[in-house]
């Protein structure tokens, strides 16, 4: 083959004259339009489910510094040490490892002791003496419980 074989090969590999070569481009730049409207609303959902749920703290954190979180809405978790209540409303003591906090209900009733749940509610003030809290607690908005481990 030739000198003018080879520029001749090198011409058709530039210049492609598959019909195909013709829709693949636009089809290309179609799924990458759609690509990123997926990622973009993706991220946007995911962002507005974030924004939407209170950050979780702790309860050391709250008997700590007990007027940064009064009267804001935050979540706690963990395991229900006592409960008292009647006829739907109550009130029970709600431990996460890190300090104990009385929580008050008025809609869900009251939780079995040992049992694991994440509370949402707006924090109460309680008593400050000598520099340690007493009676803080919480006011519940929602729950979300699950099986004893």
């Amino acid at each position: 083959m030739g000198r003018a074989g080879r520029s001749a090969d090198l011409v058709r590999a530039a210049t492609s004259t598959s019909p195909y070569h013709l829709i693949s481009q636009p089809l290309e730049g179609i799924l990458m339009k759609k690509t990123s409207l997926f990622l973009g609303i993706s991220l946007a959902l995911f962002s507005l489910a974030l924004t939407g749920c209170p950050e979780r703290i702790r309860i050391a954190d709250i008997s700590s510094n007990p007027g940064r979180f009064y009267d804001k809405e935050v979540t706690v978790a963990g395991r229900v040490v006592r409960s008292y209540g009647a006829v739907g409303a109550g009130v029970f003591e709600i431990d996460d490892g890190t300090g104990k906090l009385w929580v008050a209900t008025e809609k869900y009733g009251v939780p079995s002791k040992d049992s694991y749940i994440g509370v949402t509610g707006r924090v109460i003030p309680g008593v400050t003496w000598a520099g340690r809290n007493y009676g803080n607690g919480m006011r519940e908005t929602r729950r979300l419980t699950r099986e004893n481990r």
